[in-house]
């Protein structure tokens, strides 16, 4: 039998991280220099477009280790610090605490209907697969959560160098599990997620998001496991 597969985005849509991105830069700098008074409002417009899914026409298959992934933001993250009043040796300085900082298991949670909505669907006879915009330590982020054991396969796009809505990125994805299987995506960016995986013929449920275009919309990932009982 060629199964029935769920691809997950994870980022806002499975879990999510406190502070995200211009939070954890303005928590570095909050915890090195104390009264500096920056906030994540302070970092954001800073790096709004520094990272590789902000250029998914732009694949980079030859970076595959984290090391290398971390380095190509770097250098926008000592900008970013140096743009608060930091010199350059103290920018590069808490620039290299920030993957480590990110990936911290205590600053990533599951939204309150990710785990039940994994189990009724596993009940059901569903495989899970992971198919995210994310960084190289996604694997270990999804362990600390207590859910890797519900995936088969886990495809980061820092790994795979392919970003959503490349076609590739789904297509590594299906590469991995059986012809002809039974296959809906489930995310919450209408064009990473629903337009992405659409193109591949690959039907998609738009969640915590709302947008006109989309064919299936569900608030919640309760209604995920109602929609896709039927199938």
């Amino acid at each position: 039998m060629p199964g029935r597969f769920v691809f997950w985005d994870f980022d806002g849509t499975l879990g999510y991280c406190d502070g995200m991105w211009s939070g954890t830069l303005a928590e570095i700098m909050q915890d090195a220099e104390p009264g500096a008074g920056v906030t994540r409002d302070d970092f954001r417009p800073l790096i709004s477009r520094i990272f590789p899914w902000d250029r998914p026409d732009e694949p980079h298959p030859e970076i595959q280790d984290s090391e290398s992934w971390w380095q190509l933001l770097t250098p926008d993250f000592i900008r970013a610090f140096e743009a608060q009043g930091l010199s350059s040796t103290r920018a590069t300085e808490l620039a290299a605490e920030f993957p480590a900082r990110y990936c911290a298991p205590e600053k990533w949670h599951l939204f309150d209907d990710t785990l039940a909505t994994l189990e009724v669907l596993s009940e059901e006879g569903w495989k899970h697969v992971i198919v995210s915009n994310h960084v190289p330590e996604l694997v270990s982020i999804v362990d600390s959560l207590g859910i890797k054991h519900f995936f088969e396969q886990i495809h980061s796009s820092a790994i795979t160098g392919y970003e959503k809505p490349n076609p590739e990125a789904f297509n590594i994805a299906l590469r991995a599990i059986p012809e002809n299987a039974t296959i809906w995506m489930v995310g919450d960016n209408p064009e990473a997620d629903v337009a992405g995986a659409e193109s591949v013929g690959i039907p998609a449920i738009l969640v915590r998001n709302s947008e006109a275009a989309a064919s299936y919309q569900c608030a919640a990932l309760k209604e995920v496991a109602e929609m896709l009982s039927g199938e």
